[in-house]
């Protein structure tokens, strides 16, 4: 007698693999734009520091 193997399917992919690896790739192309394309210094939190110049004397040789 031959061996026989059934096979039985209890449904269909009905597409959610498809979805959530669609939404990964939407989740990873604006991470890599933030990433890659955002600009420095465009963000509104960005302080410039003005600075002034500080000149300090050498000290005098001493004297024995």
């Amino acid at each position: 007698m031959a061996d026989r193997e059934t096979i039985i399917e209890t449904g269909g992919d009905n597409g959610s693999g498809l979805l959530i690896a669609i939404a990964v790739l939407v989740v990873l192309a604006i991470a890599a734009y933030f990433f890659f394309f955002a600009r420095p210094g465009t963000a509104p939190s960005s302080v410039t520091v003005d600075v002034p110049a500080v000149t300090v004397p050498a000290p005098a040789p001493a004297t024995n």
